[in-house]
Order: structure tokens, then C-alpha cells, then sequence
């Protein structure tokens, strides 16, 4: 490695306000470690948390839009979109009295003109759901994740870098994360990594997933792991996209040094 980044964050998000988010939010309280969670107001798949839990997390946590009905942006007409995200980001405020700045697109699902609605609506920033991703995006409503709480197959791996057109994560998950199937040594590998080199550990998970797949011990032994990584700081999805244009500059600058470096390792 011919450069390293100065700083090493970790951040941790969690989707669709299911009741089971509760316990992620008691399993993180424990350790001491802070994070985002994206609630709709409704979703037509499973059950939300009720208002006055949205207000409790609030205490403890950042609460980020994730739309009125949690449906897929891409899927809709422009004016329907922009209903969604903007009717979201009002619900979200009005919930939890203070600003929504961290935006999570359902499913994943973004364009160009999706991400131009979010930004007009005043977000800071924007999650998608690309795998393997370890530094900031350059595109600040469009950030990636290292790691989801789901063991993927490497098969599913391929096929959702190459649908989103993640290469940088397929490069990733291939160099760095060496075809890791299990999620917690995916993560591990994140950690490692970025206590090293630098970079972002972003954990994304569904207090739902983990609920069904009774993974609640995988959970609690990965975040005692994160929370014993001192040489991570922990902050908010909204806190680590405030920091977007610092990050990037620092990006920036070991990209340009890693170019200089290999130019002149390479020149005759």
C-alpha cells in the first residue's frame, strides 16, 4: 500500500423501522457505539414502529428518511418520487422535531434522477446498498457499504455488483475481502482493513433479517467486536456524510500521491 487515509470511521445503519430494530437499538446502547436508522412511515411489507418509538430512538440515535411507503424510487413517476421523498423527509421531522438530513433509498433502488430529487429535498447525503465499498463515494448521494449483517454467496455478490455496476466493491470483494461468504468475517475483514489503511466500515443491516434468521448471538458478538476497535471512530450516517467534502479531499490527495508514486516507479 503506497498511501493511507487519515481517517478511519465507522458507521452502522439500520433499515425499515421493523419492531426487532428496538433490540438492535438495546444491543448498540450496551456497547456504546451510535448509529442510523432509516424508517418509513408505512411500509406494505412488514410491520413499522409506532411514532412514539421513532421518538425514543431519537434520543439515542439518528433517525434517517426512508420514504412514506417504502417503495422503490426508480419504479415511480417523477412527481410520485419526489411525493415520496419529500412527504418522508417531512413525516421524519415532524416525528422526531429536529432536521432529517440522511437519506436510505428502499431497496436500494437510485438513478440520477432519483438522486437529483433527494438532494433538492435537502438531504446531506444518501445510502444505496453497494457491498464491499470502504471510503467515500464521489458522488455524495450515492455512499456505499463495506458490509451487510447477510451472508451473501459469492454468485449474488457477482450479480448485484454487476446490476448496480459496482467494480470498485467487485474489485474489493475480490482483492480485500477475498470471496467472504459469512458476515462476520466479512466484517472482521472490514475492520482490519480500515484500521490499517484507513477508510469507512460501514455495517447495514434489517433488525428483521436478523430476527427471522435468529442471528441475534452473530450480531451481539459482531458489534462487541466494532466496539473494541479503538483505533475506529464511531458516528451517524448524517454525521460521516457532513464530512463528505473533507473526506474526498483527503481521497483526492492519496490518489494523486499513489499516481506520482507509481509514475515514478514506472518511469525509465
Amino acid at each position: 500500500m503506497l498511501s493511507s487515509r487519515k481517517y478511519r470511521y465507522l458507521t452502522i445503519s439500520i433499515d425499515d423501522g421493523h419492531p426487532a430494530d428496538l433490540r438492535v437499538a438495546e444491543l448498540l446502547a450496551r456497547f456504546g457505539l451510535t448509529a442510523t436508522f432509516y424508517i418509513p412511515a408505512h411500509n406494505p411489507e412488514r410491520e413499522v414502529i409506532m411514532q412514539s418509538q421513532v421518538r425514543q430512538l431519537a434520543a439515542n440515535f439518528e433517525i434517517g428518511c426512508h420514504t412514506m411507503h417504502h417503495v422503490p424510487l426508480t419504479s415511480l413517476p417523477e412527481s410520485e418520487a419526489r411525493s415520496e421523498i419529500h412527504d418522508g423527509k417531512q413525516w421524519t421531522e415532524d416525528t422526531i422535531s429536529g432536521p432529517a438530513t440522511s437519506f436510505c433509498y428502499p431497496r436500494g433502488k437510485h438513478s440520477r434522477r432519483v438522486a437529483r430529487m433527494v438532494r433538492a429535498a435537502g438531504f446531506l447525503g444518501a445510502r444505496t446498498v453497494k457491498l464491499n465499498i470502504l471510503d467515500a463515494p464521489a458522488d455524495p448521494y450515492a455512499w456505499g457499504v463495506s458490509t451487510q449483517a447477510y451472508s451473501h454467496s459469492a454468485l449474488v455478490q457477482f450479480r448485484h455488483a454487476l446490476v448496480e455496476t459496482n467494480l470498485s466493491g467487485l474489485l474489493a470483494y475480490a482483492t480485500t475481502f477475498r470471496f467472504a461468504k459469512d458476515w462476520r468475517g466479512h466484517l472482521l475483514t472490514a475492520a482490519e482493513h480500515v484500521a490499517e489503511y484507513g477508510g469507512i466500515v460501514h455495517l447495514f443491516l434489517h433488525g428483521w433479517e436478523v430476527a427471522e434468521r435468529d442471528e441475534w448471538r452473530n450480531l451481539e458478538i459482531a458489534v462487541r467486536e466494532l466496539a473494541d476497535r479503538q483505533q475506529l471512530t464511531c458516528v451517524t450516517n448524517g454525521e460521516l456524510f457532513a464530512k463528505w467534502q473533507s473526506l474526498r479531499s483527503t481521497t483526492s490527495d492519496n490518489e494523486a500521491s499513489l499516481l506520482a508514486n507509481v509514475s515514478r516507479v514506472t518511469k525509465p
